[in-house]
């Protein structure tokens, strides 16, 4: 069973919101805690990621386990930091619940790892990525990744026009992005990792904002992004917090009725025909464990769902993290 490629760079979040803001106003209060990013001005992060993707597509299901440890060479400079990461490991876990062989070439599935492989970024003050500085370099590791996928379809591989046709389908989806919009793109986990970075929050209560997201096929939607600290324990030099990110269901519904034309057209259906169950779904939670003194996550586990339900006919994708932040000494 093939995976299309596209699906392994994550799917492009646009979020536009205020900044978190508590529910009561006890900020200076017994109960109010602060997770600065205290790290120094230069250094390195190693950042471990277990990822597990299920696609569910016009009822063919596939599982992709994989793990993949990159190192984050870091420089703050103008209130921002520049990072140039580097790929130190990657595995390809299981396929489907099949672990490969010795031998068995899967850089088809792994190679997604190594699309931001020597790509500098900028991040803000809290590591959150927000441009991407190499966009010809990016450009050049997502052709060559589609290209090789692409290839080990018999039926492209026979076909003398398929680096043509790559090159076009590279230059479309380039076009449709611009630095900034590659950033969330192309780095999806280091995205949620960011959200508890410098975050001032109340144990106990829950901070909220409002933001805009994009939507399968297009559009936009409104989601209620919260944030609550669960714990904070000094002596063990831990807190734990929770971060959701769910849509409005009245914008979620505008929002359908505005990608349908595209999703019947998808479907080869009528509209008049699309069951009353139809629905989109663009979820994201994550659960933080932080350590207090540095400001990283120990660890992270997040889910994402973003997709469509048409009655029996399903196109959703889990993207599933369990990751880990740590300066290198």
């Amino acid at each position: 069973m093939r995976i299309c490629a596209a699906a392994f760079i994550g799917a492009a979040m646009m979020v536009a919101g205020s900044a978190f803001s508590a529910e009561t106003s006890a900020n200076n209060g017994a109960n109010y805690h602060e997770l600065p990013l205290n790290v120094p001005n230069t250094g390195k992060v190693i950042l471990t990621v277990q990822q597990k993707i299920d696609q569910d597509a016009n009822g063919s299901a596939n599982h992709v386990d994989l793990t993949y440890t990159y190192e984050n060479t870091y420089t703050a400079k103008d209130e921002t930091y520049q990072i140039h990461p580097v790929l130190l490991s990657s595995k390809l876990n299981s396929f489907n619940g099949n672990v490969p062989p010795p031998g068995v070439d899967t850089s088809a599935l792994t190679g997604s790892m190594l699309l931001m492989n020597g790509i500098g970024y900028t991040a803000s003050t809290d590591f959150g990525p927000t441009r991407i500085e190499d966009m010809a370099g990016l450009k050049a590791n997502y052709r060559a990744f589609v290209t090789k996928v692409a290839s080990q379809d018999p039926a492209n591989a026979k076909q003398a026009d398929l680096p043509k046709r790559m090159d076009e389908a590279v230059e479309k989806v380039f076009g449709l992005m611009t630095p900034e919009s590659a950033a969330n793109t192309f780095l999806p986990e280091l995205v949620l990792l960011s959200w508890p970075h410098n975050t001032g929050l109340v144990l106990g209560e829950k901070a909220v904002t409002k933001a805009q997201e994009t939507v399968p096929l297009g559009g936009l939607v409104d989601v209620n992004i919260s944030m609550s600290l669960i714990s904070w324990d000094e002596e063990k030099d831990t807190a734990i917090i929770t971060w959701d990110s769910v849509p409005e269901a009245a914008s979620l519904a505008v929002a359908f009725k505005e990608v349908i034309p595209k999703i019947v057209a998808y479907m080869g259906v009528q509209a008049d025909q699309l069951p009353a169950d139809s629905s989109l779904i663009l979820e994201r939670h994550c659960r933080y464990t932080m350590v207090i003194s540095s400001g990283l996550a120990r660890e992270a586990e997040c889910t994402t769902q973003k997709g469509f339900i048409i009655g029996g006919v399903k196109q959703l994708e889990t993207h599933s993290y369990n990751m880990s932040e740590k300066l290198q000494n």
